[in-house]
């Protein structure tokens, strides 16, 4: 099993897809509220949209099953990335659907109408996101849907499975790229990787950037600029604030030679020199100098989306009317970013809000961080040099019957467990959902059932297997 049977497969889906879309059928995308989710969605929309077809889009942040009333109407209902638990969440309440995932599982939902990249051998937490498999469908459908390969593109790097040296993507994402340069929508340079690297001033660009964590500048504005002036690079140009981008070569050496010291401060500094810089991909078809021009900060705008409840705005941003739309995503990404800083400032200084357990931290966010941010949370917080070393679980209320939990590994050594699993097997007792990859996962537990829940989780990630 490997690459050329999961093609094979996606393949036959869109053989079914392309089929039903010219008998004019009704269609339901059902996708993840993330950035690979969004993109998912909007990569098949377009291809079903062109091929004739009628679509419904229908975005959450898991499968509840309350949310699949109404869904059996629909004459095919595709499934994005939407985790473990599909096939039983699903029970017979739909007569024809598929579903599209890479999480990992123990069980790997085997189900005929299952495409997961796992169950191929293909690693889906570096080689394939949801949205490349999506893509895959859409060029099995139509050649010409070779055009919606930046969408994948974008979704694989929000999905960050762009951790290889070099910051490259690898495997099918490789494939999809491949596709997307030749299709003129990409291209690929070896340039600084930092936030608002052509749109924010030199000070704010490293002030913004939380992967990798700089102890001593991510968050730390007054300290950036600082680093900046003693390094001698001019900041504005004729009154206009200079970016990353109006760097020479030499520039962007000094610059990084600056940085270096502040990474050495972290414990696990060992290789974040490294994933400052490598390759960086940009939209060749957007304008210069926007949000919409690097393909990671893309991603960042799509999560932004999704997780500010503006789910439509997101798949407009990928194949609808851009000018129309434009303002609104910078709005959702400043909101998003605002919130996030909100909450690591409170979390970090609050009192009560971090639990130390041996080998994992626990981040109490109840009363704090909504639930569709707690992922977001989770990836920047286990960049903080506190928890490189630990296993990270971030909790919050959702309701009053249920608590939220996503769980990272930090950059540096950890316990050897793989996340997703462990979250699968602990839910299997308490209740709830919940799975992910070996090194995020996310889980949904009945708030009676919490403190169970994470005290199983805790005393596995600490050597107890019971």
């Amino acid at each position: 099993m490997g690459t050329d049977e999961l093609r094979s497969r996606t393949d036959e889906a869109a053989s079914m897809l392309l089929e039903l879309a010219k008998e004019r059928s009704n269609i339901l995308l059902y996708s993840h509220n993330d950035a690979d989710g969004i993109a998912s969605a909007s990569i098949l929309a377009k291809s079903i949209e062109r091929s004739g077809g009628n679509f419904t889009i229908r975005v959450a942040p898991g499968i509840l099953h309350q949310r699949l009333d109404n869904v059996g109407d629909y004459d095919l209902v595709v499934f994005c990335g939407l985790g473990i638990g599909i096939v039983s969440a699903i029970g017979s309440s739909i007569h024809k659907w598929t579903a599209i995932d890479h999480h990992k599982s123990n069980k790997q939902d085997h189900h005929d109408n299952v495409i997961n990249s796992w169950s191929f051998g293909v690693d889906g937490s570096h080689d394939v996101c949801t949205s490349s498999m999506a893509f895959l469908i859409a060029r099995g459908m139509e050649s010409s849907n070779r055009d919606l390969a930046w969408i994948a593109v974008v979704g694989a790097l929000a999905d960050r499975q762009d951790e290889s040296k070099g910051r490259i993507l690898t495997g099918i994402n490789k494939l999809v790229l491949d596709d997307a340069i030749e299709a003129g929508s990409v291209s690929v340079s070896k340039d600084l990787i930092m936030y608002g690297r052509e749109t924010q001033p030199i000070h704010k660009a490293i002030g913004t950037t939380f992967s990798p964590y700089i102890p001593g500048l991510t968050g730390n504005f007054d300290a950036c600029t600082g680093l900046v002036t003693t390094a001698g690079i001019n900041q504005k140009d004729n009154g206009r604030w200079r970016t990353l981008m109006d760097l020479s070569e030499k520039e962007k050496e000094t610059l990084l030679n600056a940085v270096k010291p502040y990474l050495s401060r972290a414990s696990t500094s060992e290789g974040l020199v490294d994933e400052l810089f490598g390759e960086v991909y940009s939209l060749v078809k957007e304008y210069q100098y926007s949000s919409f021009t690097d393909a990671r900060e893309f991603g960042t705008l799509l999560n932004a989306c999704g997780r500010t409840g503006r789910q439509g705005l997101g798949i407009a941003l990928c194949i609808g009317d851009r000018s129309a739309t434009a303002s609104e995503g910078v709005e959702a990404l400043s909101q998003y970013q605002s919130a996030l800083g909100k909450y690591i400032q409170v979390i970090l200084t609050e009192h009560g809000r971090i639990l130390e357990r041996q080998n994992v931290g626990i981040i109490v966010g109840d009363g704090l961080v909504d639930e569709n941010m707690i992922g977001p949370l989770a990836t920047i917080l286990s960049e903080v040099e506190r928890f490189t070393k630990k296993i990270l679980i971030v909790r919050t209320s959702t309701d009053e019957s249920h608590m939220k939990c996503s769980v990272r590994k930090g950059k540096g050594p950890t316990a050897d467990v793989e996340l997703g699993p462990l979250v699968e097997s602990v839910v299997e007792q308490t209740g709830g959902s919940g799975g992910g990859h070996p090194a995020a996962a996310s889980a949904r537990i009945p708030i009676s059932r919490a403190e169970e829940f994470l005290s199983k989780v805790v005393s596995k990630i600490n050597g107890d297997p019971n």
